[in-house]
């Protein structure tokens, strides 16, 4: 859960606005995609399935079950230092060591997530966990820095995806489909538009989400109702959107923390009853990769 930057809850080392999932890609936020991103929680139980997505293999899984699900000071400080000089031949005899403090905890983190949503989400049990390039697609870009400015991941939720990242003075995640390609954007505006039940059901979730912290965004949001649909239409607030996902709050959970796998599940689960609604709004679409970044 490819990303424009909406606003986003930041560490507790500081705060900055940042991107919004991608499924967390695109629909799939988020494109599927964007798209998100609790407390402690009890490993799944044993009458669970023993497959999980920490079990699915990906290209550094191996290099993986050494890695801590967590992001020390000089992770962080060797991110800020490889953004700053933008310099692939700086990069180059260090790349190993970028794997070891950010793309390898990066894998670790979205591993050990995953087992902590299957009672609420069991879908998460057929993801594989994937962590993004840190080099930019510069191709059709004036900007020819080669990196990006976060170490990101996702794995999918389903139609949904949850997206987590790290930046130098923040940690972000968001969960949802970010970019809904066009054909199921229209598909789901329609369904919201035509079915009072679902898409009033939608709204009530996104509003006592953001009540608690949560925050609506998408791929891009238009200043203006969708052709066809009335300005004043009760449901504006979903259909302007391209997408939909949710920013997770992040106050408090600090990318260091021991525990960090646990209190990023525990922020996710409140999203089940949207999620579900999403799903049925999204059912007859079939599901792509959701929300990139």
């Amino acid at each position: 859960m490819a990303t424009p930057k909406p606003g986003k809850e930041v560490t507790s080392t500081k705060a900055a606005p940042q991107k919004a999932p991608q499924k967390a890609t695109k629909t799939t936020p988020a494109k599927k995609t964007v798209a998100t991103p609790k407390k402690a929680a009890a490993p799944t139980t044993a009458t669970k399935k023993t497959r999980t997505a920490s079990s699915k293999k990906t290209p550094s899984s191996s290099s993986s079950m050494t890695a801590t699900p967590t992001f020390t000071p000089a992770a962080q400080r060797f991110l800020a230092e490889m953004i700053r000089r933008q310099d692939r031949e700086w990069f180059k005899p260090r790349k190993e060591e970028f794997q070891a403090l950010l793309e390898m905890p990066m894998l670790a983190l979205l591993q050990a997530i995953g087992p902590l949503l299957l009672d609420d989400f069991p879908a998460v049990e057929d993801a594989t966990p994937k962590v993004f390039r840190i080099y930019r697609d510069t191709r059709f870009s004036k900007d020819k820095s080669p990196f990006k400015n976060h170490v990101g991941g996702e794995f999918s939720m389903g139609r949904a995806g949850y997206y987590v990242h790290i930046a130098p003075d923040e940690l972000f995640s968001a969960v949802g489909v970010w970019q809904m390609e066009p054909e199921t954007l229209k598909h789901y505006r329609q369904a919201i538009v035509d079915n009072d039940v679902l898409g009033d059901a939608l709204l009530a979730e996104t509003q006592k989400l953001e009540t608690k912290g949560y925050r609506l965004m998408s791929f891009g949001e238009l200043a203006r109702a969708p052709a066809g649909i009335l300005p004043t239409h009760k449901r504006i607030q979903l259909l302007k959107h391209k997408g939909w996902a949710m920013t997770l709050p992040m106050k408090g959970i600090s990318p260091q923390s021991a525990t960090l796998p646990a209190q990023l599940a525990s922020v996710v689960r409140p999203l089940k009853p949207a999620l579900a609604l999403l799903e049925r709004a999204l059912a007859a679409v079939p599901p792509t990769k959701g929300a990139k970044r």
